[in-house]
């Protein structure tokens, strides 16, 4: 399988990132902060700089990883409002930056949480505001995949655990309500467990729609809404990690493994994170 990074996961220097990459024998590259500016945001120049160095340590682009629509609520949100129109542009940019490093993948991040989308019995009054924000949440969503159809790129929905679409599960049924070719998932299994899916099931249902993969390992105490990220291994991902492995090379998946390195080691930084890991990532997933 294709192995990939991402680059801050390692340092925010690009060069140092890439070169512990090319030394690790992971070629594939995720753009998300680089020099301690987030994708999209950076200049002319120094989009050229990252572009020389990618050619320099032979690393290619798997996705952009811009935030696109991140922390925004569902319910307060317009498709006319300001802040909407300002998401949009950057993901016409974050697409123009695809292009530009050679990936047909793009990143969004849609809208903040509902931890009950769906209720029913009475919680659809009590709990999930009469199920309205899941219609809402596709309005909103619908002009991101026609500039997604249109411009002929991908926009992965990534499971995150603060947000909107946290599961698989989800993903799966925004893509087909949408019926938007160019929809398709950035899958992390590991946020996805904080809401309780269980991977190898949110695999086989969802693996159609799944061109990109994160992997990274953690400890969960749900009462008290905790997570503490650990080396591959250490957590509660470490019983599931060798299953998906499993599922992907017998799924013939095309797209790339990335390991996102989270871990800080106490008194130290992200790259001490990487070096614990990055040993095991290759062994299961290389």
């Amino acid at each position: 399988m294709k192995l990939g990074a991402i680059t801050n996961g390692i340092s925010q220097s690009f060069e140092t990132a890439l070169k512990i990459m090319k030394n690790d024998g992971i070629s594939y590259a995720e753009l998300q902060f680089i020099w301690d500016t987030e994708i999209c945001h950076h200049t002319e120049e120094e989009n050229k700089e990252m572009k020389k160095l990618l050619d320099q340590y032979d690393i290619k682009v798997a996705c952009i990883m811009k935030h696109v629509l991140n922390g925004m609520s569902v319910m307060d949100t317009e498709i006319e409002d300001e802040a909407y129109q300002e998401q949009i542009r950057l993901l016409k940019k974050s697409i123009e930056l695809a292009r530009y490093f050679g990936t047909n993948i793009t990143r969004i991040q849609p809208f903040a949480k509902h931890n009950v989308v769906f209720g029913d019995g009475g919680a659809d009054k009590y709990l999930s505001g009469y199920n309205k924000s899941w219609t809402k949440f596709l309005k909103l969503l619908d002009p991101c995949c026609q500039i997604a159809e249109d411009a002929g790129i991908d926009m992965v929905m990534e499971t995150g655990t603060g947000s909107y679409i946290h599961t698989a599960a989800l993903a799966k049924k925004a893509i087909e309500a949408l019926g938007c070719s160019r929809l398709k998932i950035l899958w992390d299994p590991a946020n996805c467990l904080y809401s309780m899916e269980d991977p190898v099931q949110a695999y086989e249902s969802a693996a159609d729609y799944i061109v990109d993969v994160h992997i990274k390992d953690i400890r969960i105490n749900k009462p008290l809404a905790a997570i503490t990220y650990c080396p591959l291994g250490y957590g509660e991902m470490a019983q599931y990690t060798e299953a998906i492995a499993g599922l992907l090379k017998k799924n013939n998946y095309e797209g790339v493994v990335t390991f996102e390195n989270q871990v800080i080691p106490e008194g130290k930084a992200e790259q001490e994170g990487w070096t614990q890991s990055v040993d095991m990532f290759k062994k299961i997933f290389g």
